[in-house]
């Protein structure tokens, strides 16, 4: 169920509105931190050491977005 019909159809309007806020900062918050984490990890490619490094982390946790797209999905709200 969308956040905001979910909030909807357990609180008044203003209540919901307000909840809906909080819930979806949250995870606006987390979206804007990834991905300053994701252009952090490409500007270590402008030296070769930073090459290397940025290439293993992806080697080991996988492409930052793909990661980033999974964990987005596996939350209820």
């Amino acid at each position: 169920m969308p956040v905001l019909a979910h909030v909807l159809s357990s609180l008044s309007q203003d209540e919901a509105l307000q909840e809906f806020t909080v819930l979806r900062q949250k995870r606006v918050d987390w979206v804007v931190d990834e991905s300053n984490k994701i252009i952090r990890l490409a500007s270590t490619g402008r030296s070769w050491i930073g090459r290397i490094i940025r290439n293993m982390m992806i080697r080991y946790k996988g492409p930052a977005n793909v990661a980033g797209w999974i964990y987005l999905m596996s939350q209820e709200i």
